[in-house]
């Protein structure tokens, strides 16, 4: 897993998920969505987003989305994924994915309230996808 910052993969933060979805290319990780299916909560979470940057704009991030979503909307059906944006650019760029997932996988996705940036806030950024 080189290259992918450590704090995507701590054990705190892996014990929370029920499913971490990598892409690959040429043996090497290069994206990664971590989802807690929500359970207890009846909402799934969306907890880490992370493309290298070699990798960003080609859609590596909207199919990881894509690959959790759709496994929400199968196995948990009616379930919300709440996604914890943690930056402007990734709050834009789920913007603009959940435009380009099909209908049913887009209209689950959810940004919290306290984590969409204020319009002095946003700028255009790096995309993770």
């Amino acid at each position: 897993m080189s290259g992918l910052q450590p704090s995507l993969f701590d054990q705190d933060r892996l014990n929370r998920c029920n499913a971490a979805y990598v892409a690959e290319k040429a043996d090497e990780v290069v994206g990664v969505i971590t989802l807690d299916f929500g359970d207890s909560t009846g909402r799934a979470e969306l907890s880490a987003a992370y493309v290298l940057r070699a990798h960003r704009g080609v859609h590596v991030g909207s199919d990881l989305l894509e690959t959790a979503a759709r496994k929400i909307y199968t196995e948990r059906p009616g379930r919300m994924i709440v996604c914890n944006v943690n930056s402007t650019p990734m709050y834009l760029a789920l913007m603009r994915v959940q435009t380009e997932l099909p209908k049913e996988l887009g209209e689950l996705l959810v940004v919290d309230p306290a984590d969409v940036p204020g319009d002095d806030e946003l700028l255009p950024g790096e995309d993770f996808t």
